[in-house]
């Protein structure tokens, strides 16, 4: 099994340090330093991560081709729905740019194409190979965290999309872990997501009890090593209703583990600072 590594990470900016005064915040810090060095000690040879914004195609899933991707949180594009209480200058420390696995993306396109999915590869500005793709929040702050002790690794962004199937982001997820088989790729592979994000009146998609819900059922899951509860008909409306991003990132995490692996959800952090739930767990896969 190609999978060495498996986490569900948030993406607010309330966790870069010094961002914010948030409740629970530092638990969240302490628990993304936890999976850095989970990350290191697992040594994989590339990390795909699965995350909800990115490009966004009409009925399409796409996968990052070019050499490398980055940016900054201070680029305009990734202040949307800033948060109360953020403090903007601490948030120029997330600039960065990371090498891309091309060989491990562009199979994985493949493979996913062979199958019927809807896929397309994507790139920007340049030819492939000399380009350097944009990243927004979701990508620039999971990978912000968990590359620090872990300069050098490479990286493949899978965007997922929301006007594509619960099924179709699962298939993905199998698909992309068949193509790092065929290459021999030891993986770790990441979900980005916030979770609930009616939590607070204050927020920009006011007050919902679904995000409570919504947060609840996700824990439990991972508890009870059952992501393919996410594929229950009512969760799509529950998490369309708590306005949570991490749905369809955690289906295609779903898809790489396999139905046929027993693996462990270890939930390091779960809390709400702001109008959202943010939530850290390390899945052990591959147990006895």
């Amino acid at each position: 099994m190609p999978i060495v590594f498996a986490a569900i990470v948030p993406h607010g900016r309330t966790m870069i340090p010094g961002a914010s005064r948030g409740a629970g915040v530092s638990d969240i810090q302490l628990a993304m330093a936890s999976l850095t060095r989970q990350l290191a000690e697992a040594a994989p040879d590339v990390l795909v991560l699965f995350t909800p914004h990115g490009l966004q195609l009409e009925g399409l899933l796409s996968i990052v081709v070019t050499a490398r991707i980055g940016g900054g949180l201070g680029d305009s594009f990734n202040l949307p729905y800033l948060e109360a209480g953020i403090d903007v200058e601490h948030l120029g420390a997330v600039d960065f740019e990371v090498e891309c696995d091309r060989e491990l993306a562009v199979q994985a396109v493949r493979t996913l194409r062979s199958a019927g999915a809807a896929t397309v590869a994507c790139g920007f500005g340049a030819p492939d190979e000399l380009a350097t793709m944009p990243a927004d929040w979701a990508i620039l702050i999971p990978l912000w965290f968990l590359l620090q002790q872990n300069q050098g690794l490479r990286v493949v962004v899978v965007n997922t999309a929301r006007s594509v199937s619960a099924a179709d982001h699962v298939v993905a997820g199998e698909h992309v872990r068949a193509a790092a088989e065929t290459l021999g790729r030891r993986l770790a592979v990441v979900a980005s997501g916030d979770h609930g994000q009616t939590h607070r009146a204050d927020g920009p998609f006011g007050h919902d009890l679904a995000a409570v819900e919504y947060d609840r059922l996700v824990v439990g899951a991972l508890e009870r090593g059952r992501l393919d509860a996410l594929l229950e008909p009512a969760v799509e409306d529950l998490a369309t209703e708590a306005r949570a991003d991490s749905w369809r990132p955690m289906l295609s995490l779903h898809g790489t583990l396999g139905i046929e692996d027993r693996w462990r959800g270890d939930v390091l952090a779960y809390v709400v600072p702001t109008y959202y739930g943010m939530l850290c767990a390390r899945i052990d896969v591959a147990l006895d």
